[in-house]
């Protein structure tokens, strides 16, 4: 920009003193011409002529002069005062240009940080979602290890009950099966109590038969009696329950 103005003012100082030295030169030649028309008329008329011919030719060259440096001043001016508007207009330029770099600049670091917190809020949600994540597996993880659990512990408890009822059963079975073969066992030492045959007194081997029979029966009566004893022990035990 200042280079644009300096060839501006240059073309302006090369214009103004283009025009000022040809009408300089114009009037410069008009001058000389009328100073030579006064010589001439001087030469040919009297004194007085050519004293107001020579006046008349120094008052023209004065004006002349005077309006040379008027255009001068005036060229001098316009120059200044083009000067003074390209500089006003390089500093609005340049003002222009500046609030523009501050507004570009403005607008890139309020989007910077626009995306900035954009990606800072993406993370934060994708961090939320992750531990969300991380929160809900473990805990559906603590959930069928839970259920597991109950399962093999049901599972375990429904074996265990199974097993007791199978013993319960065979215990059952194993005493109904004791308890039919001690009443088998108890007929069949009934069965075989001898009945006592009552001899005349004159049986000479009465007394030896008596204490015999006596003796046999005693002791098939007092088997009979354990029997009962375990079968009534049996019995009043009632059936087998499991623990």
């Amino acid at each position: 920009m200042k280079r644009t103005i300096a060839i501006v003012v240059a073309l302006l100082l090369l214009l103004v003193g283009y025009f000022g030295w040809s009408s300089y030169k114009s009037r410069q030649a008009e001058t000389a011409r009328s100073l030579e028309a006064s010589r001439e008329a001087a030469a040919k008329g009297s004194d007085a002529e050519r004293l107001a011919a020579e006046q008349k030719a120094a008052a023209l060259a004065a004006e002349t002069a005077r309006l040379a440096a008027e255009q001068a001043r005036l060229a001098a001016e316009k120059v200044a005062s083009e000067e003074k508007r390209l500089k006003e207009a390089e500093a609005t330029a340049a003002a222009q240009r500046l609030a523009a770099e501050e507004a570009t600049r403005k607008a890139a670091a309020e989007h910077a940080a626009t995306l900035a917190a954009q990606k800072a809020a993406a993370e934060a949600e994708a961090a939320r979602l992750a531990e969300q994540r991380a929160r809900e597996h473990a805990e559906a993880t603590r959930a069928r290890l839970l259920a597991m659990e109950k399962l093999q512990a049901e599972e375990a408890a429904q074996k265990a009950a199974a097993e007791r009822e199978t013993a319960r059963l065979a215990a059952i079975k194993l005493q109904q099966e004791r308890e039919v073969a001690l009443a088998e066992a108890i007929a069949a030492l009934k069965a075989q109590l001898e009945p006592r045959i009552i001899y005349s007194p004159e049986y000479k081997r009465r007394p030896h038969y008596d204490k015999t029979l006596e003796l046999s029966n005693d002791r098939t009566l007092a088997r009979i009696a354990a029997l009962n004893v375990e079968l009534e022990a049996l019995r009043t035990a009632g059936p087998v329950k499991t623990p």
